[in-house]
């Protein structure tokens, strides 16, 4: 579909128009849907478990998780993919993984620092969301790479 939109003249292609069908198919992927909804979850979760601290227990912990459920629907579509890739959608998953492993190393390394000199006392469950962020960027990072 390469429509062009003509104003005044001006034959301008619909930015969506130009990125490749096959870069959109990637990040429409469930794998990357279900990573997406894990993260935000834990983030609604862990901002609605701050905001309100009258909260009873019973439903806290069942609010706590919340996150769990998306995922695990991540990790078992993940598995489901990785099963059925050919060597290019491999290589963009090896990749997504290589770059969410080495950010989060760096960021524990960073948080071990700033524990150790008594900076800042950091929240080690930080992680876990950090890590999901960085392996959807840098999914779509190797996505578009090799788009």
């Amino acid at each position: 579909m390469s429509s062009i939109l003509d104003i005044s003249g001006f034959s301008y292609k619909l930015i969506f128009m130009t990125i490749p069908s096959t870069w959109l198919a990637r990040i429409r992927r469930p794998v990357l849907v279900w990573s997406m909804t894990a993260l935000v979850a834990n983030l609604v979760v862990k901002w609605i478990v701050a905001a309100d601290p009258a909260l009873p227990i019973i439903a806290r912990k069942a609010l706590m998780l919340a996150p769990l459920v998306p995922l695990l629907m991540f990790v078992g579509t993940l598995v489901r993919m990785v099963r059925h890739m050919d060597e290019l959608q491999q290589r963009i998953c090896l990749e997504s993984v290589f770059i969410a492993f080495v950010a989060s190393l760096t960021l524990m390394f960073v948080f071990a620092g700033l524990s150790e000199s008594g900076i800042w006392q950091p929240h080690w469950d930080i992680i876990g969301t950090a890590m999901m962020a960085f392996w959807a960027a840098g999914y779509l990072y190797a996505s578009w790479k090799y788009r």
